[in-house]
Protein backbone atom coordinates (compact mmCIF):
# COMPACT_ATOMS: atom_id res chain seq x y z
CA UNK A 1 0.00 0.00 0.00
CA UNK A 2 2.84 2.39 0.81
CA UNK A 3 4.60 1.78 -2.51
CA UNK A 4 1.34 2.42 -4.36
CA UNK A 5 0.61 5.62 -2.41
CA UNK A 6 4.15 6.89 -3.05
CA UNK A 7 3.90 6.19 -6.78
CA UNK A 8 0.39 7.53 -7.28
CA UNK A 9 0.32 10.43 -4.84
CA UNK A 10 3.96 11.11 -4.04
CA UNK A 11 5.78 10.88 -0.70
CA UNK A 12 4.49 14.25 0.56
CA UNK A 13 0.79 13.52 0.11
CA UNK A 14 -1.13 13.37 3.43
CA UNK A 15 -2.46 9.90 2.64
CA UNK A 16 1.05 8.61 1.91
CA UNK A 17 2.30 10.06 5.19
CA UNK A 18 -0.64 8.45 7.03
CA UNK A 19 0.13 5.08 5.41
CA UNK A 20 3.79 5.41 6.41
CA UNK A 21 2.81 6.30 9.97
CA UNK A 22 0.44 3.30 10.15
CA UNK A 23 3.23 1.05 8.87
CA UNK A 24 5.59 2.38 11.55
CA UNK A 25 3.02 1.65 14.25
CA UNK A 26 2.42 -1.88 12.93
CA UNK A 27 6.14 -2.65 12.74
CA UNK A 28 6.58 -1.18 16.23
CA UNK A 29 3.83 -3.45 17.61
CA UNK A 30 5.81 -6.40 16.25
CA UNK A 31 8.86 -5.11 18.17
CA UNK A 32 10.95 -4.88 15.01
CA UNK A 33 13.94 -2.52 15.00
CA UNK A 34 12.92 -1.13 11.56
CA UNK A 35 10.20 0.84 13.33
CA UNK A 36 12.66 3.54 14.37
CA UNK A 37 13.67 4.30 10.77
CA UNK A 38 10.02 4.40 9.74
CA UNK A 39 9.15 6.77 12.60
CA UNK A 40 12.08 9.01 11.68
CA UNK A 41 11.03 9.03 8.03
CA UNK A 42 7.38 9.87 8.67
CA UNK A 43 8.28 12.49 11.24
CA UNK A 44 10.72 14.12 8.83
CA UNK A 45 8.08 14.25 6.09
CA UNK A 46 5.43 15.64 8.41
CA UNK A 47 7.74 18.27 9.90
CA UNK A 48 8.67 19.36 6.39
CA UNK A 49 5.16 19.39 4.92
CA UNK A 50 2.63 20.06 7.67
CA UNK A 51 1.88 23.04 9.86
CA UNK A 52 3.52 22.96 13.28
CA UNK A 53 0.06 22.69 14.86
CA UNK A 54 -1.26 19.82 12.74
CA UNK A 55 -2.80 17.03 14.85
CA UNK A 56 -1.28 14.44 12.52
CA UNK A 57 2.19 15.77 13.35
CA UNK A 58 1.40 15.67 17.08
CA UNK A 59 0.24 12.03 16.80
CA UNK A 60 3.41 11.02 14.95
CA UNK A 61 5.61 12.77 17.50
CA UNK A 62 3.74 11.00 20.31
CA UNK A 63 4.07 7.64 18.53
CA UNK A 64 7.83 8.10 18.22
CA UNK A 65 8.03 9.24 21.86
CA UNK A 66 6.17 6.09 22.94
CA UNK A 67 8.56 3.98 20.84
CA UNK A 68 11.53 5.55 22.59
CA UNK A 69 9.87 5.19 25.99
CA UNK A 70 9.26 1.50 25.38
CA UNK A 71 12.92 1.16 24.42
CA UNK A 72 13.97 2.69 27.74
CA UNK A 73 15.21 5.89 26.10
CA UNK A 74 13.41 8.15 28.54
CA UNK A 75 15.28 11.41 27.93
CA UNK A 76 14.72 11.17 24.18
CA UNK A 77 11.08 10.23 24.74
CA UNK A 78 10.67 13.17 27.12
CA UNK A 79 11.87 15.66 24.53
CA UNK A 80 9.41 14.37 21.94
CA UNK A 81 6.55 14.10 24.41
CA UNK A 82 7.08 17.72 25.52
CA UNK A 83 6.88 18.83 21.90
CA UNK A 84 3.68 16.86 21.31
CA UNK A 85 2.08 18.14 24.54
CA UNK A 86 2.78 21.69 23.36
CA UNK A 87 0.97 21.05 20.09
CA UNK A 88 -2.02 19.35 21.75
CA UNK A 89 -2.33 22.11 24.35
CA UNK A 90 -2.32 24.69 21.55
CA UNK A 91 -5.02 22.76 19.66
CA UNK A 92 -7.17 22.01 22.72
CA UNK A 93 -6.40 24.42 25.57
CA UNK A 94 -9.37 23.03 27.51
CA UNK A 95 -7.90 19.54 27.24
CA UNK A 96 -8.63 16.49 25.14
CA UNK A 97 -8.03 12.77 25.29
CA UNK A 98 -5.00 13.25 23.02
CA UNK A 99 -3.62 15.92 25.32
CA UNK A 100 -4.14 13.71 28.38
CA UNK A 101 -2.58 10.71 26.62
CA UNK A 102 0.50 12.66 25.67
CA UNK A 103 0.78 14.42 29.02
CA UNK A 104 0.64 11.03 30.77
CA UNK A 105 3.40 9.74 28.50
CA UNK A 106 5.52 12.77 29.38
CA UNK A 107 4.88 12.20 33.09
CA UNK A 108 5.85 8.54 32.76
CA UNK A 109 9.14 9.62 31.13
CA UNK A 110 9.78 11.89 34.09
CA UNK A 111 8.90 9.17 36.61
CA UNK A 112 11.34 6.77 34.96
CA UNK A 113 14.04 9.42 35.37
CA UNK A 114 13.24 9.87 39.07
CA UNK A 115 11.57 13.24 38.59
CA UNK A 116 8.32 12.54 40.44
CA UNK A 117 7.73 16.14 41.52
CA UNK A 118 7.68 17.25 37.88
CA UNK A 119 5.42 14.38 36.88
CA UNK A 120 2.83 14.96 39.58
CA UNK A 121 1.01 18.03 38.18
CA UNK A 122 0.95 16.48 34.70
CA UNK A 123 -0.64 13.26 35.96
CA UNK A 124 -3.16 15.04 38.16
CA UNK A 125 -4.24 17.31 35.31
CA UNK A 126 -4.57 14.35 32.94
CA UNK A 127 -6.69 12.44 35.46
CA UNK A 128 -8.98 15.43 36.07
CA UNK A 129 -9.44 15.98 32.33
CA UNK A 130 -10.16 12.30 31.69
CA UNK A 131 -12.79 12.29 34.42
CA UNK A 132 -14.37 15.49 33.06
CA UNK A 133 -14.54 13.95 29.58
CA UNK A 134 -16.10 10.74 30.85
CA UNK A 135 -12.98 8.79 29.81
CA UNK A 136 -12.07 7.53 33.27
CA UNK A 137 -12.32 3.89 32.14
CA UNK A 138 -10.30 4.23 28.93
CA UNK A 139 -6.87 2.78 28.18
CA UNK A 140 -5.26 6.15 28.81
CA UNK A 141 -7.07 6.32 32.16
CA UNK A 142 -5.50 2.96 33.03
CA UNK A 143 -2.03 4.29 32.08
CA UNK A 144 -2.64 7.46 34.08
CA UNK A 145 -3.82 5.57 37.16
CA UNK A 146 -0.86 3.18 36.96
CA UNK A 147 1.45 6.19 36.84
CA UNK A 148 -0.40 7.81 39.77
CA UNK A 149 0.10 4.63 41.81
CA UNK A 150 3.81 4.69 40.92
CA UNK A 151 3.94 8.39 41.84
CA UNK A 152 2.37 7.76 45.26
CA UNK A 153 4.87 5.00 45.92
CA UNK A 154 7.85 7.12 44.82
CA UNK A 155 6.73 10.07 46.96
CA UNK A 156 6.11 7.78 49.95
CA UNK A 157 2.37 8.41 49.98
CA UNK A 158 1.05 4.87 50.49
CA UNK A 159 -2.58 5.89 51.16
CA UNK A 160 -2.69 7.93 47.97
CA UNK A 161 -1.12 5.10 45.98
CA UNK A 162 -3.68 2.69 47.43
CA UNK A 163 -6.62 4.93 46.54
CA UNK A 164 -5.45 5.11 42.92
CA UNK A 165 -4.80 1.36 42.94
CA UNK A 166 -8.41 0.81 44.06
CA UNK A 167 -9.65 2.93 41.13
CA UNK A 168 -7.39 0.95 38.83
CA UNK A 169 -8.72 -2.34 40.17
CA UNK A 170 -12.28 -1.16 39.47
CA UNK A 171 -11.58 -0.58 35.77
CA UNK A 172 -12.84 -3.19 33.32
CA UNK A 173 -10.17 -5.53 31.99
CA UNK A 174 -8.47 -4.46 28.79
Amino acid sequence: ALDMDERLRGPKHPRTMRTLNNLAVCVDRQHKPEAEDLYRRVLGLKRENLERTDPSLARSIRNFARFRFDAGRYEEAEELAREAVGIWEHLSPEGSRSTATTRTLLARCLLEQGRAEEAEPLLRRSWIELQAQGKSSSAVARDTLEALVQLGELLNRPQEAESFRALLDDLPDR
